[in-house]
């Protein structure tokens, strides 16, 4: 079973991972190309490549980061939330894929053991698990391709508890 996670982000880097059979095999980094785009104009870049890279790999599974809103700054999860949005829609379009929203908590507990775990501790515990599983250093995507292999791992599970 192949299944892909998506990890969204607000301003800087989002990732989506494709797993196949409990392994990872591929991950992708998107980032805006100028920061001072409109809003439509980074959704649009971003729709252009999630659907390029949900047509290469063909996953069965499509687990979407869902948006919490315990941030410092009031407008990232509005910021995330408008990817979310693009990322359920553009997952939901492709034929026979189940999609599935969840909370990286859960993925985390599911893969990892341990769901309250920050972003960089998931990323050196990701990388212990999967010590071959090449990712971009912590502060250039890595810490986010992490939690969007953990969102594809965590996906088969997901779709038994529904």
């Amino acid at each position: 079973m192949r299944s892909a996670g998506i990890d969204l982000a607000s301003a800087s880097y989002s990732a989506a991972s494709l797993t196949e059979d409990g392994k990872p095999i591929a991950t992708s980094i998107w980032k805006p190309d100028n920061k001072k785009d409109s809003d439509a104009t980074k959704l649009v870049g971003f729709e252009k490549w999630l659907v390029a890279k949900l047509f290469a790999w063909q996953p069965d599974i499509v687990v979407v980061e869902e948006t919490v809103s315990n941030f410092q700054n009031p407008k990232a999860p509005l910021q995330i939330a408008k990817r979310e949005g693009v990322a359920l829609l553009v997952a939901k379009k492709r034929k026979n894929v189940v999609v599935i929203s969840a909370m990286i908590t859960s993925s985390r507990s599911i893969i990892l053991s341990k769901g309250n775990l920050k972003k960089e501790d998931a990323f050196d515990e990701f990388k212990k698990l999967f010590p071959g599983f090449k990712l971009a250093p912590k502060t250039v995507g890595g810490m986010d391709q992490a939690d969007a292999a953990v969102h594809g791992l965590a996906g088969p599970t997901h779709l038994e508890r529904r």
